[in-house]
Parts: structure tokens; C-alpha cells; sequence
């Protein structure tokens, strides 16, 4: 054993070093790591204990927008339905190739404009350009263009009166029941 240590003890002093100091410095990289750990461990703790939603909506740069609602419901809904509205405003956003901010601006906007022409009260409200039937003005005004699958989930929406005929149609006419076969002239 001790060979071995005299051995490395040579071959580091041709290196210009020494096994001392190479020990010393170990511990220093082992005692900076263990320290490391720690900040780690403490700074996760402490993001433990924020409140993310309260958090989220402090730095959120639509969130004052949408709260400047004409109608005053935005600020008083709850998280989960501000979210969705946010959520709206970043689906739109990616779509029309605009900034959140941006489409917050025109939502507000839209919103302002249907309160001054007394139109009715849920039109001034910002969600009914996010969420109901205004979307198709907000899109139309800021040039969204839904992805395909959306374009396709809309025609479906659109004509589901005429689809769900033509599956029970279809059903129907593939049926072996004769009192229920269209072709038989049943129904």
C-alpha cells in the first residue's frame, strides 16, 4: 500500500503537484457542491411557498388590460375563468401573429366601443369577445387564422344538424331490421 501511495507521490511531483494539495482541493470542490446542494434546497422551499396564481397575475402584462373590463366582471371572476380569458388572448394572439398585449388592447377596445353605442351590457363585457360570440369580430379585426384542425372542428360545429342526419342515415340504410331500414321505407 504504501508503494503505491510513494509511487503517485512521484509521477504528481513530475506533474508539479502534490498529493496534499490535490486533497485539499477536492474537499474545497466537495464543500463549494455540498454548499451548492443547499442553496438549492432552501431556494426550493421557498418557491414552495409562493402563491403562483396571485404571482402569475402580478407580472402578467394582459392580466391590468383585461382587468380595465367596461363591464367590471372581469377583475371579480375567479382564476380558473380568468385563466380561460388569458388562455383566449394567447390562442388568438399565436393565430393573428400579434402580441398578447395587442389583442388585449383590441378586446378592451371592442368592449369600450359596444358600451358607448349601448349595445347590450353582456357585449361590453371583454369575455364576450374572447369566449362568445364576439370572438368572430375580434379574429376578424386583428387577422387571426385558425389551424387547420380548428377550421375543421368550426365547419363540423356549423353543420352538426346535417352530420348527425347523415350518420343516423347511414346507420339506418346499413341495418338488417326491417323496421328500421330506410330502404325498406321504414324509419
Amino acid at each position: 500500500m504504501m508503494a503505491v501511495v510513494e509511487w503517485i507521490e512521484q509521477r504528481l511531483k513530475k506533474e508539479g503537484l502534490s498529493l496534499g494539495k490535490l486533497i485539499q482541493e477536492e474537499h474545497h470542490r466537495q464543500a463549494a457542491a455540498q454548499v451548492t446542494v443547499g442553496n438549492i434546497i432552501t431556494s426550493m422551499r421557498l418557491l414552495s411557498t409562493l402563491d403562483w396564481k396571485d404571482f402569475f397575475e402580478k407580472v402578467s402584462l394582459i392580466d391590468p388590460e383585461l382587468k380595465k373590463d367596461p363591464a367590471g366582471v372581469y377583475a371579480r371572476m375567479d382564476f380558473a375563468t380568468r385563466d380561460r380569458y388569458r388562455h383566449a388572448v394567447e390562442r388568438v394572439s399565436k393565430g393573428a401573429k400579434k402580441s398578447e398585449l395587442e389583442i388585449a388592447q383590441k378586446v378592451l377596445e371592442l368592449a369600450q366601443a359596444a358600451r358607448a353605442a349601448n349595445e347590450d351590457t353582456a357585449h361590453s363585457h371583454v369575455g364576450y369577445f374572447l369566449i362568445e360570440k364576439g370572438v368572430e369580430q375580434l379574429e376578424a379585426q386583428v387577422g387571426y387564422r385558425p389551424p387547420l384542425r380548428e377550421r375543421v372542428f368550426r365547419a363540423i360545429e356549423r353543420h352538426a344538424t346535417i352530420i348527425a342526419l347523415g350518420r343516423v342515415i347511414a346507420f339506418a340504410g346499413g341495418t338488417k331490421d326491417p323496421l328500421i331500414s330506410f330502404r325498406g321505407g321504414y324509419l
